[in-house]
């Protein structure tokens, strides 16, 4: 345990000291725990998410008081492959719209679709002597495709768009309670995520008076927190619903990055333990 501590504190420090993108809206994807307690078990979730910000610390080309919501999509699944390892991957989809509010009134600005996809290993042992308190430490990578639009304005007439692709690193420390009808997680979420291949018509003079970088890639270092709940049917014990709510921060708060976002998801939750029992 010792040494895993370690890893995490060393793993940890690597990822904070990443640099922060400029100009990129954070969309947090829903955390994916396995909650095994042994092999040979198969996991999985489909959620839809919502989410919102208040706090993004730009300006946009209509106003202040810049917002953006969250609507989405995710799958997740985790095989346990042996007594204390399994493999997590999971899938997101979200469209998204931000802008001004003035005077009460939302005026579009922005609109975002995201995809990416998440998969890593995680190691799981026990914590309590009835088989119900488990600590897990996953660590993966994930890649995707993020497209901005920002719609026809005075500023920027014609409207103008904002592409690229995402690469991220993740480590993952949680602590969970398993039983046979409810399940129950919280941990954090360290995250360094890379912008590439980026493709945008925003004219030098835009990027400059705007802040809006000029760079080939990005890089951003983000820490989410995140509770969750399982609650499965007596007659059923192998579905039930799945309730998760996320915290996500930026960690170096830069221009036009959103400082915290929230996100929260509700979907159906299966499970299918011993698949491979002994004769």
């Amino acid at each position: 345990m010792r040494k895993i501590i370690f890893h995490v504190v060393v793993l940890s420090l690597v990822l904070f000291s990443c640099e922060t993108a400029e100009f990129i809206q954070h969309t947090p994807t829903l955390t994916n725990t396995g909650e095994h307690t042994g092999k040979n078990q198969l996991h999985g979730k489909i959620l839809y998410s919502t989410g919102n910000s208040t706090s993004n610390s730009g300006d946009n080309s209509n106003g202040k008081s810049p917002y953006e919501s969250v609507n989405g999509i995710q799958a997740q699944g985790s095989y346990s492959f042996a007594s204390k390892f399994a493999f997590h991957s999971s899938y997101m989809h979200s469209s998204e719209k931000g802008g001004s509010e003035e005077f009460g009134q939302k005026n579009v600005v922005y609109r975002y679709n995201r995809n990416i996809t998440e998969a890593g290993f995680a190691f799981f042992d026990n914590l309590s002597s009835d088989n119900t308190f488990f600590v897990e430490l996953a660590a993966g990578t994930g890649f995707g495709k993020f497209n901005a639009t920002e719609v026809s304005s005075p500023l920027v007439p014609g409207g103008r768009y904002y592409d690229h692709n995402v690469f991220k690193l993740y480590l993952q420390p949680t602590i969970y309670y398993a039983s046979p009808l409810v399940g129950m997680s919280t941990g954090l979420k360290f995250s360094s995520i890379r912008f590439n291949n980026i493709n945008t018509n925003y004219t030098t003079g835009e990027r400059e008076n705007r802040s809006i970088t000029t760079g080939s890639e990005l890089k951003a270092t983000t820490m989410d927190f995140f509770l969750k709940t399982d609650l499965y049917l007596r007659k059923l014990p192998w579905m039930g619903f799945n309730l998760q709510f996320l915290y996500s921060t930026d960690l170096k708060k830069t221009f036009n990055y959103n400082q915290t976002d929230w996100n929260a998801g509700l979907g159906l939750s299966f499970r299918l333990d011993n698949l491979k029992t002994k004769k």
